[in-house]
């Protein structure tokens, strides 16, 4: 048998050798991690309503529009609670020349009238005790359902300023409200509410608006 003697330096070039073997896939797998893009995060949970559908959140301290709506469309959130069954749909008959209209369908009441819901957080909007803003929209309902309104502190126990019942008529009807404030609200505290729970039926809403009074 023939025995092979290697010379120190040929023992050092095969165990450089066999280090880069070794060393190869885990520089690979390394390079190839890096360059991959992240993955998306998850809604946080307050992107996420009581009914699991998602809503985009809107970028905090956000200016109002330029035409004095407090009211940013990106901030309209819709949910359902406990065992309340509601969808929101088009509104194929909605008023000439509308801005924006809303139909919304309860199936099954959840036992409160805030179960269902359909609210704008006041992003970008702070309020002193004495102010006052002017609410304005045009609802009906043809199953004649109520409406409650309401301005409130979106902060724990959840305070509200203002509350208002409204029964709904099957044809469309302007509604103008003055709200006073009552309260300080810092910017992204206040929060506007349309509250559904109370009947099973349809209600529409368009032309939502909120200024300063």
């Amino acid at each position: 048998m023939r025995v092979v003697v290697l010379k120190p330096r040929g023992l050092v070039a095969l165990l450089t050798l066999l280090f880069i073997l070794i060393a190869l896939p885990f520089v690979i797998a390394r390079r190839n991690n890096q360059s991959a893009p992240p993955a998306p995060a998850g809604p946080s949970p307050a992107e996420r309503s009581s009914n699991g559908t998602i809503n985009a959140a809107a970028p905090p301290n956000a200016p109002a529009a330029a035409d004095g709506n407090l009211l940013r469309e990106e901030n309209w959130r819709f949910y359902t609670e406990r065992t309340a069954r509601a969808f929101q749909e088009q509104v194929p008959d909605a008023p000439a020349g509308s801005a924006g209209a809303y139909r919304f369908s309860v199936e099954q009441t959840g036992g409160q009238d805030w179960n269902v819901g359909f609210n704008n957080k006041l992003r970008g909007v702070s309020l002193a005790p004495g102010d006052k803003v002017r609410l304005r929209f045009r609802a009906r309902s043809s199953s004649r359902s109520t409406l409650v309104l309401l301005l409130q502190r979106d902060v724990a126990p959840y305070p509200h300023s203002w509350k208002k019942y409204v029964r709904l008529e099957p044809e469309w009807k302007a509604y103008e409200y003055v709200l006073p404030a009552g309260t300080a609200y810092a910017d992204g505290e206040g929060l506007l509410a349309f509250f559904m729970g109370m009947n099973v039926g349809k209600i529409d809403l368009a032309d939502i608006r909120l200024e300063r009074a």
